[in-house]
């Protein structure tokens, strides 16, 4: 009966731990797989604020060819206050699309910076599982051996008293 309690507690120790490997190597995986998203996120948020910004430019160049156009239809001939008044629109259109490019650069910042974290906790889940599975492991073994312990000598191998006579279980009835 011993043997099957020390191999079920030995089986016990390992399912345990391999289970706790398993675990952290999901969520290991999980971390990682978000990792990846949040990076991809990051490229898609630079390529949208560039297409702002490209955008921006695009409806600042169609202003400044209107106010041309006007100026030059009420005769200005490229110099004065018509002229300074598209270089300031010129000035704050490139204002805004270097602005939205920033502002897209500081978010994928945020999103590279949230993927390193987790990539980083991934490795610490993986780490941590492999600990705690050897730590169930060899608290496992070690109750096994403390229950051993307890036992004493080979049960099957125990002298035995039945109704007064003590039986050696390897030799048959003892003399008394």
């Amino acid at each position: 009966m011993a043997t099957v309690t020390a191999i079920a507690m030995a089986a016990a120790a390992a399912m345990s731990a391999a289970a706790q490997a398993k675990q952290a190597k999901a969520q290991a995986a999980a971390a990682r797989f978000n990792a990846a998203a949040q990076r991809q996120l990051a490229v898609r948020q630079i390529k949208v604020g560039e297409a702002k910004a490209d955008e921006q430019r695009r409806a600042g160049a169609r202003v400044q060819s209107k106010l041309r156009a006007r100026a030059t239809g009420r005769g200005f001939a490229g110099f004065g206050t018509p002229l300074l008044v598209g270089e300031d629109a010129a000035a704050v259109t490139e204002l805004g699309a270097l602005t939205t490019l920033a502002n897209a650069q500081t978010g994928a910042a945020g999103l590279n910076n949230s993927a390193s974290l987790l990539r980083f906790n991934a490795t610490q889940t993986e780490q941590i599982g492999a600990i705690r599975a050897g730590s169930t492991l060899l608290s496992g073994f070690g109750r096994l051996a403390g229950g051993i312990g307890k036992l004493g000598p080979n049960p099957d191998a125990a002298d035995h008293n039945v109704g007064g006579v003590t039986f050696d279980v390897d030799s048959g009835p003892a003399s008394s």
